[in-house]
């Protein structure tokens, strides 16, 4: 079960994805510029479905990508195309309205995205492989659905979010604080969650500001794994990406 919460800040905002996987997946790439439709953006790379689960753009929109478990049996992933395609092909995003333009459900295993546009504001979109079942404007955090007891490891991360200083506001620190606990302890319902099968297996941080976009990495469970240093574009321009300085 993956998880996503976001902040506001001057200019823009941030966001805070864990990703959590089974152990067998092969490990991904990190963050590294990219173009698609003429727009630059910023994103990890998947290597089994070519695709990525996040992408930050130039223009300082945001696409996530979560799993929607419950209606996965209903489709036959075979005859799907992968949903990290879906999420690069929606780089250069300028609308929320693009999202049913672009996703057409049937071409992809069930999903849930969450979009952010570059004030910050949140719309999210939910597939069950037939068609859109639902689109709102959510409160962080956002969860995946999961297939181990799904209500169960969403109640507690809620609980825990709304008992720490992101529910008011809080600061960099505090996501990061959040994004690496282990509570009520180290396992399943932990936001930095450890199975025998599965675990998390990055943190994701974009921050995007009036100036530029960055994202930041962890290539591992964050309780262990620290940032990198981040990668960045400069806002809707077309110079060469630098490294952070």
């Amino acid at each position: 079960m993956c998880t996503v919460t976001w902040t506001s800040r001057p200019g823009g905002y941030a966001l805070y994805f864990n990703r959590d996987e089974r152990r067998s997946r092969v490990a991904a790439l990190p963050p590294a510029p990219a173009v698609g439709d003429g727009v630059r953006y910023l994103a990890p790379r998947d290597p089994e479905g070519g695709g990525s689960w996040i992408v930050a753009s130039e223009t300082g929109w945001t696409v996530c990508l979560l799993n929607f478990w419950a209606s996965a049996p209903l489709v036959d992933a075979a005859e799907r195309s992968s949903r990290g395609l879906l999420v690069t092909g929606l780089a250069a995003i300028d609308r929320f309205e693009r999202v049913a333009e672009h996703a057409d459900p049937r071409r992809y295993r069930p999903f849930t995205l969450l979009v952010l546009d570059p004030a910050g504001e949140a719309r999210a979109f939910r597939s069950d492989g037939l068609e859109f079942i639902r689109r709102w404007a959510p409160d962080p955090p956002l969860l995946s659905s999961s297939s181990w007891d799904e209500g169960s490891v969403e109640g507690t991360r809620e609980e825990l979010w709304r008992a720490s200083s992101l529910a008011t506001g809080g600061t960099r620190a505090d996501a990061l604080a959040f994004m690496t606990r282990h509570a009520p302890e180290r396992g399943p319902a932990s936001p930095c969650m450890h199975r025998p099968d599965a675990r998390t297996v990055s943190l994701t941080v974009v921050e995007v500001g009036a100036q530029r976009v960055s994202m930041a990495y962890a290539d591992g469970p964050p309780c262990r794994h620290p940032l990198a240093e981040p990668v960045w574009l400069p806002r809707e321009c077309c110079s060469t990406v630098l490294s952070s300085p």
